[in-house]
């Protein structure tokens, strides 16, 4: 394997060890697979689910599948533009006038000169660290990259009706 890459994930895992998340993230990187098992409800987890477990929002065992129209809801109502350590990430396509939040994660900060993420690369997928900078997509679609804070209120907030069975 490539030293660079052996470097960048020995000091990812510094910096999940150094999260105060870390005792979310490291049972989910002991079992990356958990994600890709579907629930009675046979959806499994997804990115925003990952991200909202993380702040432990929803699930209490592991992440669950949120929908999008909610993860952008929590985005704009609980969380504040900021670029910090145990924030959040989310990458949105961005196509003539139109955005749409493609993908989420917890920010854990740089990393071997990398900005990293852990995540959840998609619906089913295993969970992982990775490096910001990997996870753009080239043209015609631009990809912008932003960074939230969640506010104290985070907590409160509530899932669609349609999700609430997942709670």
């Amino acid at each position: 394997m490539d030293p660079s890459v052996v470097n960048w994930r020995t000091s990812a895992l510094d910096l999940v060890r150094a999260s105060s998340y870390s005792e979310r993230i490291n049972p989910l990187l002991d079992n990356p697979f958990l994600g890709t098992i579907p629930y009675d409800c046979d959806d499994r987890s997804n990115c925003f689910g990952t991200v909202l477990y993380l702040l432990g929002i929803v699930g209490e065992e592991r992440p669950l599948f949120v929908d999008r129209k909610d993860m952008v809801s929590f985005l704009e109502k609980h969380c504040t533009p900021k670029k910090t350590p145990d924030g959040l990430v989310g990458f949105w396509e961005v196509f003539r006038d139109e955005q749409i939040l493609t993908h989420a994660g917890l920010y854990l900060g740089e990393a071997s000169g990398m900005e990293t993420l852990f995540h959840q690369p998609g619906t089913g997928e295993r969970f992982d660290l990775l490096p910001i900078p990997s996870a753009r997509i080239d043209d015609p679609i631009k990809i912008r990259v932003a960074y939230y804070e969640a506010l104290p209120s985070a907590k409160s907030f509530e899932l669609s009706p349609r999700f609430t069975y997942l709670r």
